[in-house]
């Protein structure tokens, strides 16, 4: 749990420094560990950022599904 957590706000670091692509992985990582929704939407941004719309639509999917 605790490294969960690391992982997110690392992901959420990555996504305010504008590093989309490490954000994005980070993120993917976490939601490996625990499927949370702050997880989802992190990734969401950053697949939006990056213009992978198949990745953005995943992660809507999923943060939907864990609101």
């Amino acid at each position: 749990m605790r490294e969960a957590l690391s992982q997110l706000n690392s992901a959420a670091k990555s996504l305010r420094s504008v590093n989309w692509q490490e954000a994005l992985n980070t993120a993917d990582s976490t939601w490996n560990y625990r499927h949370s929704p702050m997880a989802a939407r992190i990734a969401f941004l950053a697949a939006v950022a990056l213009n992978q719309t198949e990745q953005a639509i995943l992660w809507k999917a999923r943060l939907g599904k864990e609101t």
